[in-house]
């Protein structure tokens, strides 16, 4: 009699859950640094938020620096946004602004 191979492990929501978190935590490091103190909780809820659809194939797209650019610009962009006001913004982007 022969034995049977074990089924392959499926992830679980929970399994996915953990290596997105994982995979996102340098991301989020480079987002509180730049946030400073006083900046962190709210850099952080908004980047969580921000990046919460995105995929696993996008994260070599950019650098964690990079991300935390991007992330870290959108919220100062809408922290300055006036609600109601339509508002356009065209720059060339670098991980220094």
């Amino acid at each position: 009699m022969t034995k049977q191979a074990p089924a392959a492990r499926r992830k679980s929501p929970r399994d996915t859950e953990r290596t997105e978190i994982r995979l996102l935590e340098p991301i989020f490091d480079a987002i509180r640094k730049r946030a400073g103190k006083r900046g962190q909780d709210d850099a952080s809820a908004f980047a969580s938020a921000f990046y919460q659809r995105m995929a696993q194939d996008e994260l070599p797209l950019h650098g964690a620096e990079g991300w935390a650019a991007l992330a870290n610009d959108f919220l100062e962009y809408a922290r300055t946004r006036k609600p109601g006001t339509p508002s356009v913004r065209l720059f060339n982007p670098t991980l220094a602004k």
